[in-house]
């Protein structure tokens, strides 16, 4: 039987190591930028918006592992997604690292990010890049 923390640790570094949708979409992408000023991690994330639809996803910006990671996995996640589903997606991305592990199940390689919940230290790496994604979305 394989062990899912492993698992999860194994998705956090590739994306981590190997980020997907890095890099700043080009104008008239929507922005938006969060920074967590006790470790000097910066979030920024743009986005294409088709309609209602995210089109493009792309983020800059410094931080540690995790906080890479989630901002890979998030960007990637929110593809296709329409803006409310976009904006759910960080509610529950949240909720599964800092609230009730029961109020959302998060699904796919983004469920590696309930994982940081055990290291409440880390809790703001996994979740700026939620905070830079909504205030991008507010731009909508």
């Amino acid at each position: 039987m394989s062990d899912p923390t492993r698992l999860y640790q194994d998705v956090l570094m590739r994306h981590a190591r190997r980020p997907r949708h890095r890099g700043a979409l080009p104008p008239p992408a929507l922005g938006g930028e969060a920074v967590n000023a006790l470790c000097g991690d910066r979030a920024i994330v743009s986005l294409a918006v088709d309609g209602d639809r995210v089109d493009a996803a792309g983020f800059e910006g410094e931080g540690c592992a995790i906080s890479v990671a989630a901002s890979s996995l998030l960007a990637e996640a929110v593809l296709g997604r329409t803006i409310a589903e976009a904006r759910a997606l960080t509610a529950a991305v949240r909720a599964a690292i800092t609230g009730d592990p029961g109020e959302a199940a998060l699904e796919g390689e983004l469920a590696a990010l309930g994982t940081v919940r055990e290291f409440p230290a880390r809790h703001r790496c996994a979740t700026l890049v939620c905070e830079a994604l909504d205030a991008a979305l507010g731009g909508t």
